[in-house]
């Protein structure tokens, strides 16, 4: 693993969510539980994707989906945390994090905390079916606004300044 020259954070269902790639094609990660080769991260990175496998609904994939904004919230908020740690663990090597906020791949945590300050500001700029508040169970129950996710991905913000 320390020749890899990208590596890449990606939850998919299925499967471990590294992949990396030393020439040219990426390819999924799998060491048994030794992530890494660093408990620290693979524990970490192990329980956060396990959280993300749980949102499968096998019997409608298309359904598959976080219980609530909070969990999404949560879940983003831990991907960021290991996406530092594994920065900081290999610095020689490119490090891409997925974010199934925006559905897209970020290189630098600085275009991320970008996308995120402009969603809080312009409801329409991410335009992701995992951030529609009426996929969410608990807005049938209550009135979930957009001010909702604009708080949590406020959070976000601020965590990811803590973490880079």
């Amino acid at each position: 693993m320390d020749k890899a020259k990208y590596i890449k954070i990606s939850p998919e269902y299925g499967c471990e969510p590294i992949w990396i790639s030393e020439d040219g094609k990426l390819y999924n990660y799998d060491d048994d539980g030794l992530v890494l080769s660093d408990p620290e991260i693979s524990v970490q990175l192990l329980k956060w994707d396990s959280i993300f496998q749980n949102t499968f609904d096998s019997s409608y994939p298309p359904d598959s989906r976080f219980e609530s904004a909070q969990q999404l919230h949560d879940y983003e908020l831990e991907g960021i945390e290991i996406w530092g740690l594994i920065k900081n663990k290999f610095p020689e090597s490119i490090v891409l994090y997925y974010s199934i906020v925006f559905n897209k791949e970020y290189d630098e945590p600085a275009y991320l905390l970008d996308d995120l300050e402009r969603y809080v500001t312009d409801p329409d700029f991410a335009n992701n079916d995992w951030l529609q508040a009426e996929k969410f169970p608990e807005t049938k129950k209550k009135n979930y606004s957009f001010f909702n996710l604009q708080v949590l991905l406020k959070k976000i913000i601020l965590h990811l300044h803590d973490c880079f």
